[in-house]
């Protein structure tokens, strides 16, 4: 259709226009005196439309309406968004796509450029605005490294299109990749006889947690240690990854856990080595010599040792620290005496 032109039913492609523009619809036989019609604007543009009512038969017009512009609301293209193979969900797309986010138009009439803005659905904070980002063939595409801040973590957002001073929104799932890392918070130094969990998780290439379902696990260890359900120490124990286990260690030694995890095709492996040691000391070491004033603030050095005497270059877990003998605040490795 020409902008500003004025069709009619006489016109040899009115019918084709019709069917691109308008649907009307309704009865042509009058009902206890009443006739109903819906008139429903197709197209994307503001089109106004003259309607005119005629109650007639065999040719004989006997009631005539005067006739009645109509102006449709304006509104926003129809769109959707997909993947860019199309095998996902509509509105879903997978971390590791590249191509990213894909905005096909369903409308006949399409803008050229759109400006978007992606907010995190959660916090309700903009992540993402793009001013005039083309169109082409009826496609809007925000891929990688344009929208890498959105791909690569995964969680629902709202994507916001404008153009031409009208807005549409729709929601967008970000799923998590291909699974790539098995990742666990052991710590690099246990105490024998003490029970610690195994806190296992799998993510993709970004980091996005994927669930644990339906994957089963497996850890083989270079001593024996004794799991949560057996009474010996063993060196092998398959189980579910959507459930916790706990492990000790029945002596001191050095170990590595060889862990697996696997899910149809999917394979994640990890090797993680640590101590297991029965005493541990802490050292304080303070080079200030002589008196302490009130209110003075002394830098302190921990070093941690076996019983033995050997240091232990490597700790990573929890560590607390009480004065005796004053008063005394501990912050981060600056002790505070007051009194």
């Amino acid at each position: 259709m020409d902008t500003g032109k004025t069709y009619t039913l006489q016109d040899p492609e009115w019918e084709t226009i019709k069917k691109q523009s308008i649907s009307l619809t309704g009865s042509t036989v009058l009902t206890d005196g009443r006739a109903t019609w819906t008139v429903r604007s197709l197209a994307s543009a503001r089109i106004s439309f003259e309607i005119e009512t005629r109650v007639q038969s065999e040719g004989t017009i006997y009631i005539q309406s005067q006739k009645i512009t109509l102006v449709p609301e304006s509104h926003f293209p129809t769109f959707t968004v997909i993947s860019s193979d199309g095998s996902l969900t509509p509105k879903t797309v997978n971390a590791d796509d590249e191509k990213g986010i894909n905005v096909l138009f369903t409308s006949e009439d399409v803008p050229t450029t759109v400006d978007v803005e992606i907010t995190d659905y959660v916090t309700d904070t903009s992540v993402l605005k793009l001013d005039s980002v083309p169109v082409h063939n009826k496609n809007l595409r925000l891929g990688s490294p344009t929208a890498d801040i959105v791909l690569h973590k995964a969680g629902k957002y709202i994507l916001k299109m404008t153009a031409n001073g009208l807005s549409e929104t729709t929601d967008l799932f970000i799923v998590p990749g291909t699974p790539k890392n098995l990742v666990t918070d052991i710590p690099s130094v246990i105490l024998v006889g003490e029970n610690r969990n195994i806190d296992l998780s799998i993510t993709d290439t970004w980091g996005n947690v994927i669930s644990p379902a339906s994957w089963d696990a497996t850890i083989h260890s270079s001593q024996p240690v004794i799991f949560s359900g057996s009474s010996e120490p063993v060196q092998d124990i398959a189980f579910s990854l959507s459930k916790k286990i706990q492990f000790r260690t029945p002596q001191e030694d050095s170990l590595t856990f060889t862990l697996e995890a696997k899910h149809n095709q999917e394979t994640v492996t990890k090797s993680l080595s640590f101590v297991a040691l029965s005493d541990v000391i802490v050292e304080p070491m303070i080079t200030q010599s002589g008196a302490i004033r009130v209110g003075q603030e002394l830098p302190v050095d921990f070093v941690m040792k076996t019983k033995s005497g050997a240091i232990i270059e490597n700790w990573n877990r929890p560590l607390q620290i009480k004065t005796k003998g004053t008063r005394a605040v501990l912050s981060n490795d600056v002790v505070s005496f007051t009194g």
